[in-house]
């Protein structure tokens, strides 16, 4: 795959495209790249699903999985839709 410029808002991602023409922000740690820091080729260390999750203020959201080094959360909607959802933008239920 090829590994493009770092986020400049969620610096712990870098866009990635792949051989077979998918693309998406990937966490640099799970990067291996073929030679030193910065761009360039490389390959992935581990399963990483890209899919980014579009909602809306006041939408109740199921939190799947937390990912704390990247400030992203795994959610799941009322429509059964899941995705990554930056962790800024939710908070927990009141109890």
């Amino acid at each position: 795959m090829e590994v493009g410029e770092r986020d400049t808002t969620w610096p712990a991602f870098a866009f990635v495209t792949t051989t077979g023409g998918g693309a998406g922000w990937v966490p640099a740690r799970h990067i291996a790249l073929d030679a030193g820091p910065g761009t360039g080729s490389g390959v992935m260390l581990e399963a990483y699903d890209t899919t980014e999750l579009a909602t809306v203020a006041d939408e109740v959201l199921t939190v799947v999985a937390t990912d704390d080094l990247s400030g992203w959360s795994w959610v799941r909607n009322a429509a059964g839709l899941e995705g990554w959802v930056p962790d800024n933008t939710i908070e927990p239920l009141p109890a």
